[in-house]
């Protein structure tokens, strides 16, 4: 697969998001099925990736091949003041419900020419690992 981005913009902003339970879907259309009943959660977009209308339309179709753009990108982080460890595990659990209740998923705009979109974190893989849309 050829699917070379057109730009990629760096990016700082959150956005109430639907991802869905299950993941590792191949296609979008799988995932918009699921999201029907999907609770909105924070998003942090990092970056914004504008692909050609046709390489859109191809990685919709494609989400389990590798992107040399998204290699390393996604997770999760929160906005709660706690002290620093190595570890989310390190922390107590009062710190840890109070991290999981500040928290985001770090994301991936991926969007065609006419401003249609999907929201990817891949976890640190070259592949759509989780897909959702903005909600």
């Amino acid at each position: 697969m050829s699917t070379f981005p057109l730009s990629i913009q760096k990016a700082n902003f959150k956005v109430s998001a639907k991802f869905p339970s299950l993941n590792k879907n191949n296609t979008w259309e799988e995932y918009e099925f699921q999201m029907i009943k999907t609770e909105p959660s924070a998003a942090l977009v990092t970056e914004i990736i504008v692909l050609t209308d046709e390489s859109f339309e191809e990685f919709k179709d494609s989400l389990l091949e590798d992107y040399h753009f998204l290699q390393g990108k996604g997770g999760f982080d929160s906005d709660a003041d706690l002290r620093e460890v190595n570890s989310f595990y390190e922390y107590s659990p009062e710190e840890r419900e109070a991290w999981a209740k500040e928290a985001y998923r770090l994301s991936v705009l991926i969007q065609n020419t006419k401003g249609e979109n999907i929201l990817v974190d891949p976890q640190g893989y070259s592949y759509a690992r989780y897909c959702g849309k903005i909600s």
